[in-house]
């Protein structure tokens, strides 16, 4: 029995490059639901530093860290 979807195709539009200050402060989770940085350490800058590389959620957007 064939299935056929009716809704109409979807694509990545772009890449936005989040630079320090663009996303609201909050604290920073991994994918697994731990929270690996806080809010004071995004707001001084220093939340990268113990960062592997790999995809964090920052005030519910994602964020790729190289």
């Amino acid at each position: 029995m064939p299935v056929v979807f009716e809704a109409e195709a979807t694509a990545v539009q772009g890449v936005k490059d989040y630079s320090e200050g663009m996303v609201r402060p909050g604290n920073v989770y991994n994918l697994q639901g731990r929270c690996v940085a806080t809010e004071e350490m995004v707001k001084d800058g220093t939340w990268k530093n113990n960062l592997t590389p790999g995809v964090y959620i920052m005030s519910g957007k994602k964020i790729i860290v190289k």
